[in-house]
Order: structure tokens, then C-alpha cells, then sequence
């Protein structure tokens, strides 16, 4: 009598019962649900008909036609459990009933595969069980395992379909994820056929992998827990893409934002700069002392919002260096005292005598800091004074200082309910009673988060109506103890004596070549450097900038970023190809200030970035950084420039003036080269920058370059006018 192994499937018939039951309390009556409990209950009896065909044959105890029966329903279940995984598969990925002609085709097969069992009764074509117990495979009976195997590969050829990068998973309950694992499943059902077929066809294992099968299908596939753990899952992987997008996009618009801001805003502030340096008239300074004012404020909040969006990013970074703590408090009182004299406040700096001067941190943070919390004091206290006290202790070991600063005003104070709003963006308080007071609500933000990243804090405490105090500390470690004296002495001597600007360089025998395809900004630019006496050429494209390289060689060479046909990389780039400016430094010129624009130009090959709107103590202090020692005057007093005789005066002013229109920038460098000792020019690049011009100002000549009708247009405009 043929011996089989029966332990496994009695091990699947346990393993399929417990997982009846466990899912029948565990899970709702979900479509794909009832289907996978099916196929279940299929695999199960088909285990039980195997393996009581194998007890029944070795102990006859019952009839030999009802064994015949018993072993054929094995192969019948076995054939069900594998079509009911198609259906299972099928509403997994689709959602929905499998298609009509298709499931008649598979219910045909399973039909014909009955019959066939049917059939063996009366001829044998699968097996045969003879008088004395032993089963013999004959006929067709390898060829049993095709069906129930096709039905198999049927649902693994839809997994693998499902896998490819052209189609999408329909149905919100499964991914490709889960799909990946159904697939492994299948792989363990199919593994136990082709194992009992070709290697051990005693050891009845084929039930035992497929109930297998089904346990993990019904963690990995059904598990609510699961799902909703792959569910979520995406959802968040969505979400980081959502973000990443919005974060991308932000930036983006920041970029501009601070683009189309800066320009303008460079030639107000530039212009008014030198109008406050040359204009004798008081009643005209005050106009550009109010314009200063009014410029620098509108600054601070585009700077207050690229810096929050720094740090929101992650990309803000503290870059530590050594510096002179008094050389801070100095320029904290320069920027703010005269904002405290304005509004009639009395303005105190207190500061500790031992405190160490020599410092190691982010003097800019400290900087920034420091003046944010006193600008905050000064702008909501009408009336009294803000005082400052800085003071410091030392470590243990000496080597750091914990530095606190006291800020005190006699403000309008901030009510207890507000005081937990107070460090929240684009939060602003008591907007009734504030409503005059121009501000963003980022300044103390962007403070605690300062603070917090040099290993500080913030605190404040405030009466409504009486005033507030605001303390910081910020550690920072000691290079020298030298302490920092009478600093109260330092700033009445710094009270007493207002300076007129001065230039920190002179350097006659330089050349410097700036491109920008702004007009107004060229004279911005000239005009802030006019005390040192370079000489300066200018260029309103990357073309003229390049033809101009071919002819001379400059010093410095300031490049503008934004500008059309050639912009400013591209203009670099055919200096390096055409080798006309090498060894000379090129620093981009830009109003892109927004985080990593610095690291970004120098990575496409600029020696060095300047932002817009020009900071003329910047300007200066990039010049003495890149010009050659050997150009700068040691002593600036013996090359002051000369003061301009009236008759010059006179002269100057007394030139006729002429537009010049033309389309080719190197015209209009030539025309300019022949003319600007004649006549107070403007040059043009079409008729339209032609007509804006005219249309506010006179002029006694038109010199341009172009077809007749051009011409004839501008005479018409200009004598209608």
C-alpha cells in the first residue's frame, strides 16, 4: 500500500478553521472580505476531502465508490479555492465584480474540470483506488494541477500588471505595496504545487502552502490596523510632496517678490543717499531724511519675511566668527537712538564695564536681535523712555559669558491674555489701539528663534498701559577678557559728534566696470562711489560689458543677474570662455536676497554677492576686500576731491540737453562717449522708454536711429505735447 504524509494538511485544515473564526469576529462584510472567506472555507474542505481520501483508502471502512467520491471532491475544492482567489484578486484591484464574459469563461473551465472527475467513475483518466487500498495516479492526473494552477497564474499576471509604471491603482484600498506581497503569496501557493507534483509527490503539502498563503494575505491585505497604517502612509507621502511643492512655489514667489521690490527701492534709497550727502538745503534734507526713514522701514519688512521664511525652511544658520561686542552696541545706538530722539523719548544704553568685549558668535543675529527687541520699544511707546541695560556672566570655567539684555519702555504695555500671542507669526496686538503702527508681527519671531538657536532665551513681562520689559540671554563664548570700560562715555562722545559721511577709501588709479540694465541704478552706483574717485564705467547689457572687457581691463567688475538676452551667469560664463577677465573679481549684483543666494552665485563662479537695494558701507567694504592694497591711498586727506567752482556749476547746469534713442547698446556707449561733455544726455533703447521720459521732462534735442515713421511719430508726440 502507497504511504502519503498527511501532517500538513492536517496542519491547514487548523490553520484555515482559526483564521475563519479569528476573521469572522475581526472584520466587516466587505466585498473582497466575503470573497477571501470563500476561498478560505474552499482550501479548507479541500484539505479535509485529501486527506480523509488518503485515512479512508489505508482503513476501509467505507464503501469504494464513496472513496472515489471523497478523493475527486479534494480535487474540486482544491480547483473552487483557486477560482475564488481570481474573483479575490480581481476585486482587490478593481473595486468591482469581475466582468461578465470573463467570469462565465472561468465558471465554464471549473465546470469542465467536475466533469472530468465525474468521468474517472466510469474510465479511469486521473486515479485509481483498487480492492486492497492502493491509489494509483494514472491518465491525464499531472495534468489536474493545470486548471487550478492557470487559475493561480491568471491572478498573478493581474498583480504583475498592476506593478508596471503605466497603470495606476484603482481601487483606494490596496497599493502597489500590497500588491507587492499578494504576489509573494501566490509565489508560496504555486511553490507548494510544482513541490508536491515534481519533488515529493507522497507529502501531501500543496493545502498546507495555500492555507499559508491566505494567513499572510490576511495580515498584509486585510489587516484593518495595516491598512490604515499604508493608508496613512501615503497620505503623508502625498502630504511631504503637497509641501515640498508649496515650499518650492513660496520661494519661488519670494525670489520675485524680493526682485521687483529691491530694484525700485535701490534707486530711492541710493538717490536719496546722495542727495542727503550733497544738498545744502535743510528743508530738502529733512524730505530725504523722511524718505531714508520711510525707505529703510519698508526694507526691514521685506527682510522680516525672507528671514521667517528662512528659518520656517530650516535653511536659517547661525555663522559664528570673532567680533567686538562694543563695536555691536555702537551700531545698535546709531540705528536706533535717532528713531528714540524723533519721538522726544529719552534713550539709555547702560552697559556692564566687566563684560568681555572680545566675543566668538554670530555678531549679524546678536546684531539683529538686540536691535529688533529696542526698534519693537521705540515704535509702540509714544511717550517716556526705553532703556537698555546689557550685562553678563561668566561660566565656571570662563570660556563662555551669558549675555542679558534688558529692554524697559514706558509703552502703551501688552494685556495678560495677549502675552501668550506675542511670539506667533503675522500676529499683531491690540490692532484697534495699533492700527497706526506700521509692522508685520514677525520681528519677535524671528527674535525668540534667534535667541533660541545661539542657546538663549526670551522673556517678557509688561502692565497694560504702564510698560513692558523685555530680557534676552544669548550665550556666547570669550576669546579675550579684556573687558569693555566706560561704555557710557563711548556713546556721549558718539552724541556729541553727528559725522557727515566720509568715504573709507580713495582710490584714484582703480577701475571698476558695473553692468545693470537699469539706468537709475548705474547712477545709484556712481554716485555713492563719487567721494572715492574710481573710476567707474558703466554697461546696460552683458554684449556692451563684453565688448568693453575686449578693450580694457578692470579692477572689479560689479554684474547684474537680471537682465535680458545675456543675463548676468551667462555673461560670466563668456568671460571664462573668452578669457577677458581673468584674475579679475566679478561680484554679482542683484536684488535676489533670498536664503542660499549667496553660496548660490558663488557656486556658478562669482567671486562674491552684493544685494540690492546698495548698502554703501557694503559697497565700500567689498572694495577694500578685492581692490589691490597697491590702488588704495594711505592717506585719503591729501586726494580730497576739490570743491567745483561756481562758473563750473553754472556750466553744468547750463548744457542743453538731448534724448538719445537707439536699439544697439554700443551706440549709445559711443554716442554717450562723444556728447556727455556737450550736452546733460538720456539714452534709450526704444521709442516707448523714449515717450515715458518725455512725457515728465523737456529736452532741446532728439538724436535717433531708426525707420522714418519712428521719427516722424516721436516729432508728433513731442509737439503736441
Amino acid at each position: 500500500m502507497q504511504e502519503f504524509n498527511i501532517c500538513y494538511q492536517i496542519v491547514a485544515i487548523i490553520l484555515s478553521f482559526i483564521m475563519l473564526i479569528y476573521i469572522q469576529f475581526q472584520y466587516k462584510n466587505s466585498a473582497s472580505m466575503q470573497t477571501f472567506r470563500w476561498m478560505v472555507i474552499l482550501n479548507m474542505l479541500g484539505a479535509i476531502f485529501d486527506t480523509s481520501t488518503v485515512v479512508f483508502y489505508a482503513y476501509p471502512v467505507i464503501p469504494l465508490w464513496l472513496n472515489y467520491v471523497i478523493n475527486s471532491m479534494g480535487f474540486i475544492f482544491g480547483a473552487a479555492a483557486a477560482l475564488s482567489l481570481v474573483w479575490y484578486i480581481d476585486a482587490l484591484i478593481n473595486g468591482k465584480s469581475m466582468k461578465k464574459g470573463t467570469k462565465i469563461l472561468f465558471i465554464g473551465i471549473f465546470v469542465a474540470y467536475c466533469l472530468l472527475f465525474v468521468a474517472n467513475a466510469f474510465e479511469p483518466l486521473v486515479f485509481v483506488i483498487d480492492e486492497a487500498g492502493t491509489y494509483t495516479r494514472v491518465g491525464i492526473h499531472p495534468y489536474t494541477f493545470c486548471i487550478p494552477g492557470g487559475f493561480i497564474l491568471w491572478s498573478f499576471v493581474c498583480c504583475v500588471r498592476q506593478m508596471l509604471p503605466d497603470k495606476a491603482v484603482l481601487h483606494s484600498r490596496v497599493s502597489r505595496r500590497q500588491i507587492f506581497f499578494a504576489l509573494i503569496f501566490l509565489g508560496i501557493t504555486v511553490a507548494g504545487i510544482v513541490i508536491q507534483i515534481l519533488l515529493c509527490p507522497n507529502i501531501l503539502i500543496n493545502y498546507f502552502c495555500s492555507s499559508l498563503a491566505c494567513l499572510c494575505m490576511v495580515f498584509a491585505l486585510e489587516t484593518p490596523d495595516y491598512n490604515r497604517l499604508l493608508q496613512t502612509l501615503e497620505e503623508l507621502e502625498e502630504a511631504r510632496y503637497v509641501a515640498e511643492s508649496a515650499t518650492k512655489a513660496k520661494s519661488d514667489f519670494l525670489a520675485n517678490m524680493s526682485h521687483e521690490i529691491r530694484t525700485p527701492l535701490n534707486a530711492i534709497i541710493g538717490m536719496d543717499e546722495m542727495i542727503l550727502r550733497e544738498s545744502g538745503d535743510e528743508r530738502l534734507t529733512r524730505y530725504a531724511q523722511d524718505i531714508r526713514s520711510a525707505s529703510n522701514t519698508l526694507l526691514a519688512i521685506i527682510n522680516d519675511i525672507l528671514d521667517i521664511s528662512k528659518i520656517e525652511s530650516g535653511k536659517m544658520e547661525i555663522v559664528d566668527s570673532n567680533y567686538h561686542f562694543s563695536s555691536v552696541l555702537n551700531d545698535i545706538v546709531n540705528m536706533t537712538r535717532k528713531r528714540a530722539n524723533d519721538k522726544e523719548l529719552a534713550y539709555e544704553m547702560n552697559v556692564a564695564p566687566d563684560l568681555p568685549n572680545y566675543l566668538f558668535g554670530d555678531e549679524i543675529r546678536v546684531r539683529q536681535a538686540m536691535l529688533n527687541v529696542i526698534n519693537n520699544a521705540i515704535k509702540y511707546t509714544p511717550h517716556g523712555k526705553v532703556i537698555t541695560n546689557v550685562s553678563g556672566t561668566l561660566s565656571d570655567t570662563g570660556k563662555t559669558v551669558d549675555i542679558k539684555i534688558e529692554v524697559i519702555d514706558t509703552g502703551i504695555g501688552i494685556r495678560e491674555e495677549d502675552l501668550k500671542k506675542l511670539f506667533k507669526t503675522f500676529q499683531r496686538l491690540d490692532l484697534q489701539k495699533n492700527r497706526t503702527i506700521v509692522g508685520t508681527g514677525l520681528g519677535l519671531v524671528i527674535t525668540k528663534r534667534l535667541v533660541e538657536m545661539m542657546n538663549g532665551s526670551i522673556e517678557v513681562e509688561s502692565e497694560y498701559g504702564v510698560g513692558s520689559k523685555f530680557t534676552m540671554h544669548m550665550v556666547q563664548r570669550v576669546v579675550d577678557r579684556t573687558p569693555i570700560g566706560d561704555f557710557a562715555e563711548t556713546l556721549r562722545a558718539l552724541m556729541a559728534s553727528e559725522k557727515k559721511y566720509t568715504a573709507k577709501l580713495i582710490a584714484p588709479m582703480a577701475k571698476v566696470l558695473v553692468v545693470d540694465d537699469n539706468d537709475m541704478n548705474l547712477q545709484v552706483f556712481v554716485g555713492l562711489l563719487k567721494q572715492t574717485q574710481i573710476r567707474i564705467d558703466t554697461a546696460t547689457s552683458g554684449e556692451e560689458c563684453l565688448a568693453m572687457l575686449r578693450k580694457k581691463r578692470y579692477d572689479i567688475i560689479f554684474l547684474d543677474q537680471m537682465m535680458p538676452e545675456l543675463d548676468g551667469t551667462q555673461t560670466l560664463e563668456r568671460m571664462r570662455v573668452e578669457r577677458i577677465a581673468d584674475g579679475t573679481p566679478v561680484i554679482a549684483l542683484t536684488a535676489d536676497a533670498i536664503v542660499g543666494a549667496r553660496e548660490k552665485y558663488i557656486a556658478r563662479g562669482f567671486t562674491d554677492y552684493l544685494p540690492k537695494p546698495i548698502v554703501c558701507e557694503d559697497l565700500e567694504q567689498k572694495l577694500l576686500d578685492y581692490l589691490s592694497p597697491a590702488l588704495i591711498l594711505k592717506d585719503p586727506k591729501a586726494a580730497a576731491l576739490p570743491e567745483k567752482p561756481e562758473e563750473d556749476a553754472v556750466r553744468e547746469t547750463s548744457k542743453e540737453s538731448v534724448i538719445v534713442i537707439d536699439a544697439s547698446p554700443e551706440n549709445l556707449r559711443q554716442q554717450k562717449q562723444k556728447l556727455q561733455s556737450v550736452y546733460n544726455g538720456t539714452y534709450v533703447k526704444d521709442a516707448q522708454k523714449a515717450k515715458q521720459y518725455l512725457e515728465k521732462h523737456e529736452v532741446d534735442y532728439i538724436l535717433v536711429r531708426a525707420d522714418r515713421s519712428v521719427l516722424e511719430r516721436l516729432s508728433a508726440e513731442q509737439s503736441g505735447e
